[in-house]
């Protein structure tokens, strides 16, 4: 199963005392790449680079994947946990009688596996088409989320209560279909010494599609992304150098059409040229697409980021 679809900027926030040395950070996202990996590095490709998929009969349950992030060199703590999981099946669907489970676990070397958290959710899962959001299921933690070397494990199950097969499948590492777990940070962690007392947890760099942004920092964020993903696609994938130029051009212009608007000069006329640049930027990928010089994916997955600027920007007309 190979398939499309939802960058990492992050922020490292330290707090000294006088009395009591600290240095706290937040924990910041984890998202699901390729080979199984749980890392706070997001996708940059706008067309995934794995995605498994299982068949599951009526009445049964199947694993989809267990996730696997690297040892973690101190004790984390967190009031909770969201996992965002861009889950799709076949043209027939799943309406009302899907449940995902999901479980979070402590691997300890050499072998121990510790539940840390779990939880389900009766859903409906959409065909591949129809899926714009991801489902995000939340699960308190109770007790450390990991401990000094530990790997953190995210188990994804998937049962079938339609009356006959469904195929469901997991999107990930990709722009359009960003599979993450988001944390509540909660409280600290403290580590004692003989000689100090510590309060940690890990630094792991946000991306800004999943911090809480709103107006300009949303609308930059947007285009900032759409151009990476640009950047990371050859030029053949997006109908040849001349076409990729054209792209690139029209998200420049777009940018700075915003940044003179959130100077305050004439904002809706800027703004309204920004979306005039994104606008054509869909057009060039609209007629490679129509005349075979731009894949499917691609396109579908560059239109998808596309519409979001379009969105940000319309929101502040």
């Amino acid at each position: 199963m190979r398939r499309w679809h939802h960058l990492a900027l992050g922020a490292l926030i330290t707090l000294a005392s006088s009395l009591v040395p600290a240095d706290v950070h937040a924990l910041g996202p984890l998202y699901l790449r390729s080979h199984l990996l749980l890392t706070p590095v997001a996708p940059t490709s706008i067309t995934p680079l794995d995605d498994v998929g299982a068949y599951v009969g009526t009445g049964q349950t199947a694993v989809l994947a267990e996730f696997l992030s690297d040892p973690f060199p101190d004790e984390q703590r967190v009031n909770s946990a969201t996992v965002s999981l861009f889950l799709v099946t076949g043209r027939m669907g799943m309406e009302d009688c899907a449940d995902v489970t999901v479980e979070l676990a402590r691997r300890t070397p050499p072998m121990q596996r510790t539940v840390v958290a779990s939880a389900t959710v009766a859903t409906s899962i959409l065909p591949r088409a129809e899926t714009v959001n991801p489902i995000d299921i939340v699960l308190p933690v109770n007790g450390p989320l990991f401990e000094p070397g530990d790997r953190l494990a995210l188990l994804i199950t998937v049962g079938n209560r339609c009356p006959d097969l469904r195929g469901p499948g997991l999107l990930y590492d990709a722009l359009g279909a960003l599979s993450v777990i988001t944390f509540d940070p909660g409280t600290t962690t403290t580590t004692t010494t003989t000689t100090t007392t510590t309060t940690t947890t890990v630094p792991l760099p946000p991306s800004c599609l999943v911090q809480p942004l709103t107006g300009y920092a949303a609308i930059f964020c947007r285009i900032d992304i759409l151009a990476g993903a640009l950047d990371q696609e050859p030029a053949s994938a997006v109908g040849g150098e001349l076409a990729h130029g054209r792209l690139r051009r029209h998200l420049t212009r777009a940018r700075a059409q915003v940044t003179v608007a959130q100077q305050g000069h004439r904002v809706a006329r800027h703004l309204h040229r920004a979306l005039g640049h994104i606008d054509a930027f869909e057009n060039v990928l609209r007629r490679g697409a129509r005349h075979g010089r731009v894949t499917d994916a691609v396109n579908s997955g560059m239109q998808s980021l596309a519409s979001a600027v379009t969105a940000e920007i319309g929101g502040l007309l």
